[in-house]
């Protein structure tokens, strides 16, 4: 009896010594290096791919040269305006004359106070963005203003408004392509001179991909990608002019 408890205490003592410097593998502490706090980044503009809801409206079949002001009507129906390009140009957009040809060369009213020619005809021509402006401050007076942002590249366009959910109207060219024809013109009672070059077209800039501006263009059918280079070419054909409608 004697043996038998001096033996199992020194069982009890082996045990202690094994388990305190030799614990067994399935009992031992694992240690797993804790995952790094995850922390959100804004993915750089070139990899992201952005498209605002913004509604498409055509010029086309009753305003062939009005995509200034048609331009102008999606981004106020985005506003939540309702209104259609017909009340906004009989009501809000101040027109003169077309350029006239004379024997001492073309002359005209100043474009960036009037669209020059009818917006409902084939051979109306345009105007700049301060006379959309106008318009636009003339159909909301108090709610809207509009910024021009000549001279900002489309890049920057994208930063500044893309992101921040505001379409810009962009001044370039039909299809992108480069101005087929230049025109010096005088403009009336001020001899002052400006540069008309065609195909001008005004679109509007909606979104962004990685390789393509996305723009709602009033001569096509829904949102369209162009190549980032070739917007870049025709919207610096046209002096780099843009227009942002903004809220107050």
């Amino acid at each position: 009896m004697k043996l038998t408890r001096i033996y199992a205490v020194v069982v009890f003592l082996f045990a202690c010594f094994f388990t305190h410097w030799t614990e067994p593998f399935f009992l031992r502490e694992t240690t797993v290096a804790a995952p790094a706090a995850y922390v959100r980044k804004e993915a750089p503009m070139e990899q992201k791919q952005v498209l605002l809801p913004v509604p498409y409206l055509s010029q086309l079949p009753d305003y062939p040269t009005g995509c200034e002001s048609v331009s102008a009507v999606m981004v106020l129906r985005y506003y939540g305006y309702d209104i259609s390009p017909k009340t906004f140009i009989d009501r809000y957009l101040l027109c003169a004359d077309p350029p006239l040809e004379t024997a001492n060369g073309w002359t005209s009213r100043d474009p960036n106070q009037y669209f020059l020619g009818d917006p409902s005809s084939p051979f109306g021509w345009g105007c700049f963005p301060p006379v959309i402006a106008n318009a636009v401050e003339a159909f909301a007076p108090g709610e809207l203003t509009a910024k021009s942002l000549t001279g900002v590249s489309p890049q920057q366009l994208c930063r500044d408004y893309i992101d921040n959910h505001i379409p810009v109207l962009l001044w370039a060219t039909a299809d992108m392509k480069q101005p087929e024809e230049e025109k010096q013109i005088t403009i009336i009672g001020t001899g002052k001179k400006y540069t008309w070059r065609a195909p001008m077209h005004c679109l509007l800039l909606v979104g962004y991909t990685k390789e393509t501006y996305l723009l709602h263009d009033p001569l096509v059918n829904g949102v369209t990608a162009y190549d980032k280079d070739e917007v870049a070419q025709a919207y610096e054909s046209q002096g780099k002019q843009a227009l942002a409608i903004l809220r107050k």
